[in-house]
């Protein structure tokens, strides 16, 4: 199925991100493409490749980061659970 008006389809997949900063504290969110929407997969496996070339360069902490975000590939479907368990 082709989503030519950019709105979210059920079954596609994203990418969540979470950066620890010192405090402590975590800050969830969508990895986004420049357009400064959310990137969106066909399914797990796509982000799973795209994660794969994504993450394999040398991360640059940002000022206060206290280590290297971490990303898990969830579908959209899911996300209102997954962040609901994350507050």
């Amino acid at each position: 199925m082709t989503n030519h008006d950019n709105r979210s389809v059920a079954k596609d997949h994203v990418i969540v991100v979470t950066t620890y900063w010192y405090g402590p504290e975590e800050r969830v969110s969508l990895l986004c493409g420049p357009n400064g929407y959310p990137k969106r997969f066909v399914s797990a496996e796509a982000a799973d490749k795209y994660l794969d070339r994504y993450d394999s360069g040398p991360y640059y902490l940002a000022h206060d980061e206290s280590s290297r975000a971490t990303y898990e590939v969830k579908q959209i479907d899911d996300l209102e659970e997954y962040l609901a368990e994350q507050l």
